[in-house]
């Protein structure tokens, strides 16, 4: 009588074939991982984008609505308001130059608040920001403050430049400091970010107008 061969069902695995089932799992989850972390990572580069997006549009839009609305106000300074309105160059304390300007349109609801519709702005740039910042009242103490807010981070550099007209109707130039006087017609804002390199953006003064000094 001839022994029954064992079925190979029965026996099981053999280790080879175990080893080479636990490489083919290994190799599987590590192709997985690698997909779910390229996926994980583009997602976070894509959203870290749309937020430096939305920072830049942020930015452009304060810089527009303010110089949009630049009004002929200077500083009052011992019961008088100067001549000046518009001040650029290397002043509060950027590490690049800075601007400082009286806008109009500050909102001031059935004038609950005492203090005027008008509002000096500032921008700067501090330790790789750039900064706007406003008086509390228009006409401020000299040992009180501005207010600060960051706009944009990875700023290297900030200039000003600013647009004369030459007389109606004739074309002008772009002038990299502001003239003692004159008013300008626009103003650009000009950038040199850590990532995104230089860029400029150029803001029209609709038309400058009188405020009265009581203002």
């Amino acid at each position: 009588m001839k022994a029954e061969r064992p079925n190979r069902l029965n026996q099981g695995f053999t280790l080879l074939e175990m080893l080479l089932a636990l490489v083919i799992f290994t190799f599987v989850s590590f192709s997985s991982w690698q997909i779910l972390n390229t996926v994980t990572t583009a997602r976070d580069v894509q959203a870290d984008h749309l937020k430096r997006l939305e920072a830049l549009d942020y930015t452009f839009l304060m810089l527009k609505q303010d110089i949009r609305q630049i009004v002929e106000r200077g500083v009052r300074i011992d019961g008088k308001v100067s001549s000046r309105a518009i001040f650029s160059g290397e002043i509060l304390d950027s590490q690049d130059q800075g601007l400082t300007f009286v806008r109009a349109g500050w909102q001031n609801a059935q004038s609950r608040l005492p203090r005027s519709n008008l509002q000096r702005v500032y921008y700067r740039l501090n330790e790789g920001k750039l900064q706007r910042g406003y008086d509390r009242v228009l006409d401020q103490s000299l040992e009180a403050d501005p207010v600060y807010r960051n706009l944009l981070t990875g700023v290297s550099e900030l200039k000003f430049r600013f647009y004369y007209r030459e007389g109606v109707g004739k074309s002008g130039s772009w002038q990299d400091s502001m003239k003692d006087q004159g008013w300008p017609s626009a103003i650009a804002v000009n950038m040199v970010l850590e990532k995104e390199g230089e860029i400029e953006r150029r803001f029209m003064i609709p038309g400058a107008f009188e405020v009265g000094h009581g203002s």
